[in-house]
């Protein structure tokens, strides 16, 4: 039960962090600044992460 619980809070802290560092990444896209935009992107994929941008906004999982 303990690990169900640690990695219950370990996602809400990845969200947590991810929810900045998307929005970060839409702020550039909107203001059509897509080398900061890409290199965020980029960043996350080389640490595992994987970005989908849609009509509701990004969205990202880990890749295993």
């Amino acid at each position: 039960a303990a690990n169900g619980a640690a990695g219950a809070s370990s996602q809400k802290a990845l969200d947590a962090a991810m929810a900045i560092v998307l929005d970060a990444r839409r702020k550039a896209r909107e203001q059509k600044d897509w080398a900061t935009s890409d290199a965020i992107r980029d960043q996350l994929a080389a640490g595992g992460i994987q970005v989908k941008d849609g009509e509701d906004g990004s969205t990202y999982r880990v890749q295993e």
